[in-house]
């Protein structure tokens, strides 16, 4: 059975189940380990035994949350190459 309650609080096992997969990443980077690696192994860790304990409403929020995070951090990145290309592009030419 599940050892907390988070009273179907779909949001709160979201957030939980996303700062844990962080937690992974930055212990590794700490470590000097890699943490696209551990991110790996965690993510499969968790499909094996987080993802059977949370939910019903969690196990539909939980991919949307993810989804989100995903979208955000994508459009985070293209932003900031855009703007790295725009600066470099714009520099004054020194011959």
């Amino acid at each position: 059975g599940r050892l907390g309650h988070t009273d179907d609080s779909a949001i709160v096992e979201a957030g939980i189940f996303w700062a844990l997969s962080y937690l992974s990443f930055l212990t590794a980077e700490a470590c000097g380990l890699s943490g696209i690696v551990s991110s790996l192994f965690c993510g499969i860790g968790m499909s094996r035994y987080s993802v059977p304990n949370l939910s019903a409403s969690a196990r539909v929020a939980v991919p949307v949350v993810l989804e989100v995070l995903a979208v955000l951090a994508e459009t985070t990145v293209f932003v900031l190459v855009g703007l790295a290309v725009w600066a470099y592009c714009n520099q004054p030419q020194v011959y």
